[in-house]
């Protein structure tokens, strides 16, 4: 059964979670498009655990946004400037519902494992499995202390010092690729997935982020703005990346319409 705040009896998304999750859609393609670079998404999804049967209070609303960039001019810039813009809009802790909502920009060819794939654009299931997976070990959760505790440490050190916050970065983003990798190989009740599940509730990724959060903000001048929405309090500062960060991302190839 999936959360009845989400979703109906049917397993349907709800109307007004729907239209709310389509004002990120609209919200994020106009911040984009105000940088003179095209976002012209082949679909926006719905994955992650909260459209499987082991989701729980800790789940995050994970958007993806399907982005074909072979049609992109120039594919290294356009992924590097959507990773970048991902990572500090996923910084700022929107939420929806009390549940943490994060953007990723997922390249057509590239797969994602989830229980479920929901499209917003189409207001339907693509894929769902709605049989459990996931069985936490000892083993998981003793792997998951030490993960926190060395996350603690890297955390301390920025605290400290700012410029320490690349060896922190660079921690986050080997256990994310861990996790990417396991899932790949051995599905959702993989050891690196579950010690990320686990590690998302003792609360030491929100101290992850704050660090990031604070040793950026002593090396930047970032532009604040303010995105609002209705359901859910979709309502916070928003570290814009400065116009002109970037040359213009133009696609050169048109995206093909569906029959």
């Amino acid at each position: 059964m999936l959360d009845d705040a989400f979703f109906t009896k049917k397993d349907q998304l709800r109307p007004e979670v729907q239209a709310h999750l389509m004002e990120v859609y609209k919200d994020v393609i106009e911040d984009v498009e105000r940088r003179d670079i095209d976002l012209d998404p082949e679909d926006f999804l719905l994955i992650g655990s909260m459209t499987g049967p082991d989701w729980d209070s800790e789940s995050d609303i994970d958007l993806h946004f399907l982005v074909d960039f072979e049609a992109y001019d120039d594919i290294p810039l356009a992924k590097g400037f959507f990773d970048e813009y991902r990572g500090r809009w996923n910084r700022n802790d929107f939420t929806m519902l009390g549940r943490k909502l994060e953007i990723y920009f997922q390249d057509v060819k590239e797969n994602h494992i989830s229980p479920g794939v929901y499209s917003l654009i189409e207001k339907r299931w693509i894929s769902r499995d709605p049989e459990p997976h996931i069985v936490i070990t000892p083993e998981q959760q003793e792997k998951a202390k030490e993960v926190e505790g060395e996350l603690q440490e890297l955390i301390d050190a920025v605290e400290v010092d700012p410029e320490a916050a690349p060896a922190l970065e660079r921690y986050w983003r080997d256990l994310r690729s861990r996790r990417q990798k396991s899932l790949a190989a051995n599905g959702l009740s993989a050891d690196d997935n579950v010690v990320f599940k686990l590690l998302r509730k003792t609360g030491i990724m929100d101290k992850l982020h704050e660090a990031l959060i604070e040793a950026q903000r002593a090396t930047y001048d970032l532009v604040e703005t303010t995105m609002s929405g209705a359901v859910g309090g979709y309502s916070v500062p928003l570290g814009q990346i400065p116009a002109g960060s970037y040359p213009a991302i133009k696609r050169t190839k048109k995206k093909k319409k569906k029959a």
